[in-house]
């Protein structure tokens, strides 16, 4: 909620491992995002931007 926009996933995965980053691991963050959208309160949602990576955001808040 603190990003002023989307994260890439290279950057989100950097953010959770401590800089190390693989393809594998960059696949695990597109798992790890199903996982938390089922856990997010119902205000809350993650956007995917395609190629890109993905945004928290409130929901009903303008597309970026």
């Amino acid at each position: 909620m603190h990003a002023k926009g989307p994260l890439s996933r290279e950057t989100i995965q950097r953010r959770a491992d401590g800089g190390r980053l693989s393809e594998s691991s960059l696949d695990a963050i597109d798992v790890h995002m199903v996982r938390i959208r089922k856990a997010l309160p119902e205000d809350l949602e993650i956007r995917t931007h395609r190629g890109f990576g993905y945004e928290l955001v409130r929901r009903g808040a303008g597309a970026a």
